[in-house]
Formats: C-alpha cells, sequence, structure tokens
C-alpha cells in the first residue's frame, strides 16, 4: 500500500489516500491514530463511503449494486430460519 498525506508521530492521523501496488486509489478520507476513521473505499468503483470503526466499516453506505449479494445472503438465512421453525413445529 502506498499512502499519501498526513502523519502525528509516525502514524496515519488526519487526511489521506491510500493506493494499492498499481496506483489505483483504495481509499481516501480521515485516519484517526493509523486507522481509518471515515471516508471512501474502492474496489474498482466505491464500495463503501461512510464512518469506520477500529478501522473497519462500521456505519455508511454501500452502494446498491453492492447490496445484491448482501440482500441475497440475508433472504436466504430468513428462508433458512423459517423453514426450521416450522420443521420444530412439526415434529
Amino acid at each position: 500500500m502506498i499512502f499519501e498525506g498526513e502523519y502525528l508521530n509516525a502514524e496515519k492521523n488526519g487526511k489521506g489516500k491510500e493506493y494499492n501496488k498499481n496506483g489505483s486509489l483504495v481509499f481516501e478520507g480521515e485516519y484517526l491514530k493509523g486507522k481509518r476513521l471515515k471516508g471512501k473505499e474502492y474496489k474498482g468503483s466505491l464500495i463503501f463511503e461512510g464512518e469506520y470503526k477500529n478501522g473497519e466499516m462500521w456505519n455508511g453506505k454501500i452502494p446498491i449494486s453492492m447490496n445484491v449479494p448482501f440482500l441475497i445472503f440475508v433472504f436466504q438465512n430468513i428462508l433458512y430460519n423459517i423453514m426450521a421453525h416450522l420443521l420444530n413445529k412439526m415434529f
């Protein structure tokens, strides 16, 4: 990773940008004590915009195109739980 931005006490702190080894933008935003605080994360295109907790995505927006697989996963889990509940009532 290549970092361009502000440092404090040898840690990323303040505004900055991270690039992968190919020079593509991976993250643009704010850091606190070396960890992402808030900003935009990219994997070719925007995948997340919002706040980070302990450097991990926490509260924000995910583009609709990125939500589709997640929504399918959630729906499958809901169906599984309903079926398990119905089967338990039957037996």
